[in-house]
């Protein structure tokens, strides 16, 4: 693809997508990595995805700050570390087929029988597991948004401080996962994929993709809230799944 092409397209999505996460508080991210996954070396599209989506997020978190859940931040925080540590040891870079294979199962994650004590986020302990599971999908998907709601859907908030601790959350796992893809490697061999206009643009288009969004949650009600998120990534997980075992069988 034209090298201008490819960088209107990233541009674009980053714009599309963070509209996305700011309506239903997900799934921007995981059709954002998707695109990323499908034009891009792995290594390039983890840097890219996460630089675009710790900017979209962390300004999202400055939108809804007041609803931040701070002691479950920093219980989320010692989770995130241990996992990047562990991933750090072993320098694992994952193929696209498995990239399209994690992110298409995701979704059905939520139909997995787990204690309710173990998936709140709400809670010190539940926050910890988060930040572990979290990262550690993170890493391998780029994403993990689905899993990251199981945390969230077992507790009482409201959409705000749903969006906003998600926010808050994923600008985290975001900057663990871009560093951790630096360190092990290198942004000089991918500079003429991440070239410092694709960057900058696809970050000033998830900021203001972020604020067209804010504005279009504040229409949405409750319970529309709650059921669009569900359908949405279970159809996007189809697709990712359904890819990911073409690509694994067209390898051999």
């Amino acid at each position: 693809m034209d090298p201008t092409l490819l960088s209107s397209l990233l541009i674009l999505t980053a714009f599309l997508t963070s509209i996305l996460s700011a309506v239903f508080g997900m799934a921007g991210g995981l059709v954002l990595m998707g695109v990323y996954g499908s034009t891009l070396p792995v290594p390039a599209a983890m840097i890219l995805h996460g630089t675009t989506q710790m900017f979209a997020n962390g300004f999202r978190f400055v939108l809804l700050r007041s609803h931040a859940l701070w002691p479950q931040f920093v219980a989320y925080l010692v989770g995130t570390a241990v996992a990047v540590g562990l991933f750090t040891v072993i320098e694992l870079t994952p193929s696209k087929s498995t990239l399209f294979i994690v992110m298409g199962l995701l979704p059905l994650i939520r139909f997995v029988p787990v204690p309710a004590a173990i998936m709140d986020f709400g809670r010190g302990r539940g926050a910890t597991i988060c930040g572990l599971s979290v990262a550690a999908v993170q890493l391998l998907a780029g994403v993990a948004g689905p899993l990251l709601d199981l945390f969230f859907v077992r507790t009482n908030l409201k959409k705000h401080a749903v969006i906003c601790n998600k926010a808050l959350t994923q600008t985290l796992s975001h900057f663990a996962k871009t560093a951790y893809f630096m360190a092990i490697t290198g942004i000089t061999g991918m500079n003429d994929v991440l070239t410092l206009p694709t960057v900058i643009g696809s970050i000033v288009a998830a900021l203001v993709g972020t604020v067209v969004g804010a504005k279009l949650m504040q229409r949405l009600s409750e319970q529309r809230f709650r059921s669009i998120t569900g359908h949405l990534v279970l159809g996007i997980g189809a697709i990712y799944l359904c890819k990911g075992i073409w690509l694994l069988i067209s390898a051999y």
